[in-house]
């Protein structure tokens, strides 16, 4: 092969190299790019979006408040195995309510679907959920949130009274494989449902609480917080509220009694419901579920508040900076004791 020749190959050669050189530089910056981009849709926090900032308080003063100690010992042996608990978190009993993950969700997805095809939602959006519990409600919320409209990066917050409770909510929000579409934690607590002076005012775009635990002694009849005596303590509220209804003339002793344990009641739920709105940003959804009505109507609660409490006495008792036509009511279909859900709209 002459000279010439072999000089031409090369420079071919060379040739070659470089343009598949360029076409492998290119193909992997490209491949970047775009891996890059579903990284960022997926999973990372929206820069041009502002997220609540707030610190968990460092001493929590606890009040003595009608806790279910069962509920506090099972969450106690959660704690043991938090890895096994988070795994299996879809086959757990759902706080006290008796029913499992699945079942829970089945039961509220009548109620969530219906609100969040109503409520218009955006990617990022961030969601509070006080008295949250071990975290169920919040992942099955952000579950239905996803498949009823598709958003994704939503940002979960909240509280509970109970320490193991909150514990276990962040163990459970901390697992990004759990959480769908990009969901992510921002910040739970243990704190106060009725007073949390340590979260800022106008944060959230949708704001619930999945049940206000009603007051089980707001007469003050006393007891110890043992199933004997919580017991005893709901038949004797029982025969009180048979008494009155039986009298109802409107001038009977008991019935002032039942009048004023009433209005303890209601002035309990306020305080819960003031709350949420507080936190609410303007316009914001503001959704109450699982509500009881009060004692004397249904016997066979815990005892709560009847429909016209939102409106007669949340907006013209309390002042609640809600639109009064925002407020909208749907039965509950996971209990079977006649207990109902709330939505009401923060003013803008």
């Amino acid at each position: 092969m002459s000279h010439s020749m072999c000089l031409e190959r090369t420079t071919l050669l060379r040739r070659r190299r470089r343009r598949r050189a360029g076409s492998t530089t290119t193909f992997l910056g490209i491949l970047l790019v775009v891996l890059l981009h579903c990284f960022n849709n997926v999973h990372a926090i929206d820069r041009s979006r502002s997220y609540p900032m707030y610190a968990c308080p460092t001493q929590f003063e606890e009040r003595r408040v009608e806790v279910d100690l069962y509920q506090q010992d099972n969450e106690k042996h959660h704690l043991q195995n938090v890895t096994h608990f988070v795994q299996t978190i879809r086959h757990q009993t759902a706080d006290y309510w008796g029913r499992t993950y699945e079942e829970l969700k089945q039961g509220l997805y009548p109620w969530k679907s219906n609100i969040f095809q109503k409520i218009e939602l955006h990617n990022g959006d961030s969601i509070y959920e006080s008295a949250s519990g071990v975290g169920m409600n919040l992942l099955l919320t952000l579950e239905i949130m996803a498949e009823v409209q598709n958003v994704s990066n939503l940002v979960v917050y909240g509280n509970d009274y109970i320490a193991q409770s909150a514990a276990l909510a962040n163990a459970l929000l901390d697992d990004r494989d759990t959480l769908p579409n990009g969901a992510r934690k921002g910040v739970i607590c243990q704190g106060d449902s009725s007073n949390l002076d340590f979260v800022p005012s106008n944060s959230f775009d949708v704001v619930f609480t999945g049940y206000i635990n009603p007051l089980r002694d707001p007469l003050g009849y006393g007891g110890d917080d043992n199933k004997n005596d919580v017991a005893s303590l709901w038949y004797r509220y029982k025969r009180l509220c048979q008494g009155g209804q039986r009298r109802h003339d409107g001038r009977h002793h008991q019935e002032r009694i039942l009048r004023n344990m009433q209005r303890i009641q209601e002035d309990w739920f306020d305080a819960w419901v003031s709350e949420l709105i507080r936190i609410a940003k303007p316009g914001a959804p503001v959704l109450i579920e699982q509500v009881a009505h009060n004692i004397c109507t249904s016997l066979d609660d815990w005892g709560g508040v009847d429909d016209e409490f939102w409106l007669q006495h949340g907006i013209h008792r309390y002042g609640w900076d809600i639109d009064p036509a925002s407020i909208e009511f749907q039965n509950d279909e996971t209990m079977e004791i006649g207990r109902y859900n709330v939505m009401m709209r923060k003013n803008k």
